[in-house]
């Protein structure tokens, strides 16, 4: 008679083995008393699981396009993966270009989901970071998921403001005046000073002109504080009718 392995005893209730302890150790257990031994399922690791199926189905000339950033991976309709070239950026050299708008692109953000998304573009040499969206109002399901899309777009946004402050010092560093630099570069403390002398330049290049339709017309420096002074004057009194109006007609509607 010999002992039962330790593999077979831990396979068994205890109730079984102390049985088997009171009976004797035994060479064969009955029929009855066998128990297969079941191995263990393990969750498996989705993102390796990709790159292995991603290693099987797509050539190694594209994943290395893909690991460039040459191209970008987009999810078809049907849950098929394409590759895509990635869009040219944009090369902005004057001020006037900086100013403009910024080109937008379809990009599909997988199924059905596509959005309206600024292009890459260059000013001066230096890449210019685009934004992230915020996420849409139907992609958080709201239950509490370990990696939620706001968390995902919280650290998006730390990304873009980390490479913005590279650029902003790559501008700094080339000697680009930031009278150059494009609005969405700027800080808040700078857009907002450069949005004021903005609006001083605009009141002031009004009251001159309202000053020369009153007929000053020199070009010397006093002239043209006399035209600024008597244009502000004009447009006071202009405040000042329109103000009288409306309340009369207020009065009238109440009357």
């Amino acid at each position: 008679m010999g002992d039962i392995p330790r593999v077979v005893l831990r396979s068994i209730p205890r109730d079984a083995r102390i049985l088997l302890t009171e009976k004797g150790a035994c060479r064969r257990l009955p029929n009855s008393l066998q128990w297969p031994v079941q191995q263990r399922r393990h969750a498996h690791n989705l993102s390796q699981r990709f790159k292995a199926l991603e290693t099987k189905i797509r050539p190694a000339e594209m994943r290395d396009r893909i690991a460039s950033g040459e191209v970008y991976r987009q999810v078809g309709l049907d849950g098929s993966l394409t590759s895509k070239a990635q869009p040219p950026a944009i090369e902005l050299e004057d001020s006037e270009q900086a100013e403009r708008g910024p080109e937008m692109e379809l990009f599909n953000k997988g199924g059905s989901k596509s959005i309206l998304r600024p292009k890459p573009r260059l000013f001066k040499g230096v890449l210019i970071p685009i934004k992230p969206p915020p996420p849409a109002s139907d992609e958080c399901c709201m239950s509490s998921c370990a990696v939620c899309v706001y968390d995902l777009y919280a650290t998006a946004l730390e990304d873009y403001q980390e490479s913005m402050e590279r650029a902003r010092n790559e501008l700094s560093a080339k000697g680009v005046p930031q009278s150059d630099w494009p609005t969405d570069v700027l800080t808040d403390a700078d857009r907002e000073r450069r949005l004021q002398e903005e609006r001083e330049r605009q009141k002031s290049e009004g009251g001159l002109d309202a000053g020369r339709r009153m007929g000053v017309t020199g070009e010397s420096e006093h002239d043209k504080q006399m035209a600024v002074i008597i244009g502000a004057f004009v447009k006071f009194e202009q405040s000042l009718r329109e103000k009288r109006r409306a309340e009369k007609d207020q009065g009238q509607t109440n009357g």
